[in-house]
C-alpha cells in the first residue's frame, strides 16, 4: 500500500484547485453581471467593452466542471 497517501493527496489537491477556480469564475461572473446591468469596472476595461462574453465565459466555467467530474 505504498504510495496511497500520495494518490489521496493529489485527489485532494485537484478538488481544492477546482474549488478555487470555480470561486474565481464566480467572482468574474458577478462583476460581468454588474457591468452588464449598468455598473462599471474601470480597473478591467475589457469587461466594460464585452460584458456578455464575460458573463457567458464565467457561467460556462462554473458549470462545465460539474458536467465532467
Amino acid at each position: 500500500m505504498k504510495g496511497v497517501g500520495c494518490v489521496r493527496g493529489r485527489r485532494l489537491a485537484l478538488v481544492a484547485g477546482g474549488g478555487v477556480l470555480a470561486a474565481a469564475a464566480g467572482a468574474v461572473l458577478a462583476v460581468a453581471l454588474n457591468v452588464a446591468t449598468g455598473g462599471t469596472a474601470r480597473w478591467f476595461p475589457a469587461m466594460d467593452r464585452y460584458p456578455p462574453w464575460w458573463t457567458a465565459g464565467g457561467t460556462a466555467r462554473c458549470h462545465v466542471p460539474s458536467i465532467f467530474p
